[in-house]
């Protein structure tokens, strides 16, 4: 999306009051929603105003004030003027630090969720998820609302669908499944207990892809399969953390296993059939490891889950490696003058370097699958000192295994599959 939000709506708008359902009627009726949404526009994502500032933030803080003032006698009965008062209330102590900052933002962009017009929403969730970023690093807070952006400019693109493809069926359920974990986690833990950056980089990443490329067909299959990615990483990323209570990590393996984990088995040998054609070809080696992980998961013997965890990070790396040689690498960058500092003081091409050389010509999901790429390295760095001292994996843990090797799967799908490799 570009900074000004011009393609904010998404042709979403056009459609008008007239073609809303009943159930999305009452929300429209909010009176001065779209005013207000369209106040929180000009300050966000107006040119060269984005909340970057106190000050932005201040008038931003100002502008629902003033909305929630007009509109008080008009929503009393229906209790929006006491949400209103929490959601002011809530942003203020948010930007000036006071209390748990995340927890206060969380609730008030909660609140102005519900305010707002479905019309609105792809807006509004633009605007919030920028503001997460301003006020706060990486999170669950910050997680939450790029998947919600994200996830609504999908919902707004398959309304506009008479009978969507099963590929953009895959998308929505993909993006509302992010939207769900996310959710869950906010609530547990808005802070970086529960998400960090490891995650949401990626998260952030794709909700940019996402922006650019829901429209195009020809697209869709990078979406879908970097989509995939970023789900796993969200499970692994949420099942290694180290801030988390361990109440909350044995119940978000419950989830990660419920809502990631058993989709995927379902539809895997489908999923994976052509990848596996094409890895084969490059290495006969890397289907037989991919393989060897999920034997050494369903058996679950004596150091198991170490041993899948390292057959995942084996099979990816042998594939880099093999699609993308060292001296190919070592040739494209120093012909196109890049930084040495891509190198990351190595002596051969790093997983990120390779992963730049692969997509060379294919800039846009390029930085996001950079990102993905560093992120399984760093939750393989982090499920791995665990492993490594215990005997027999925990549930959650082992369930943290299943999620990489999925990562590992999705990535290579992303690689190989829908950037048109094996044809180039």
């Amino acid at each position: 999306m570009d900074i000004d939000g011009s393609d904010a709506e998404s042709g979403d708008e056009a459609k008008g009051e007239d073609q809303q359902s009943a159930e999305e009627k009452p929300r429209a009726r909010r009176g001065t929603g779209a005013a207000f949404s369209s106040d929180v526009e000009r300050i966000l994502l107006g040119p060269g105003s984005l909340a970057s500032s106190f000050a932005k933030a201040r008038e931003f803080i100002n502008v629902v004030h003033s909305a929630f003032d007009s509109a008080q006698g008009a929503w009393a009965q229906s209790g929006a003027a006491e949400a209103a008062a929490r959601l002011d209330s809530g942003l203020q102590s948010a930007f000036r630090g006071q209390g748990d900052a995340a927890a206060a933002a969380a609730a008030s962009m909660r609140l102005m969720d519900q305010l707002t017009p479905l019309d609105r929403a792809v807006s509004e969730f633009a605007v919030t998820s920028q503001l997460a970023e301003q006020m706060a690093v990486s999170s669950a807070l910050t997680s939450w609302r790029s998947a919600l952006e994200a996830n609504s400019r999908i919902e707004a693109r398959l309304r506009g669908l008479p009978v969507p493809s099963p590929l953009f069926s895959d998308l929505a359920q993909i993006s509302r499944t992010q939207v769900d974990l996310t959710d869950w986690a906010v609530l547990r833990a808005p802070g970086r207990g529960l998400l960090s950056e490891t995650s949401g980089m990626p998260v952030a990443a794709w909700r940019h892809l996402v922006a650019d490329a829901v429209d195009d067909e020809d697209e869709l299959p990078t979406v879908v399969a970097t989509g995939r990615t970023n789900l796993s990483l969200l499970g692994t990323d949420l099942l290694t953390s180290t801030d988390a209570d361990p109440g909350l990590i044995a119940e978000g393996a419950d989830r990660v296993e419920s809502e990631i984990v058993e989709p995927w088995m379902a539809a895997r040998q489908k999923v994976v059939a052509d990848l596996y054609v094409v890895l084969r070809r490059i290495d006969p080696k890397i289907p037989e490891l991919l393989n060897g992980a999920w034997d050494d998961i369903n058996r679950n013997g004596p150091a198991a889950a170490e041993k899948a965890a390292n057959c995942a990070v084996e099979a990816l790396d042998r594939a880099l490696r093999h699609a993308a040689p060292d001296d190919a690498v070592r040739a494209w960058h120093a012909e196109n003058g890049r930084s040495a500092k891509e190198w990351e003081g190595q002596d051969r091409p790093p997983r990120s370097l390779r992963v730049r050389y692969l997509f060379r010509d294919l800039a846009g999901p390029r930085d996001l699958v950079v990102s993905q790429v560093d992120a399984f390295a760093k939750t393989f760095g982090r499920l791995r000192g665990r492993l490594e001292s215990v005997k027999h994996a925990s549930q959650g843990d082992l369930v943290a295994v299943q999620a990489l090797v999925i990562n590992a799967e999705t990535l290579l799908i992303t690689l190989f599959l829908s950037t048109g490799f094996p044809d180039s």
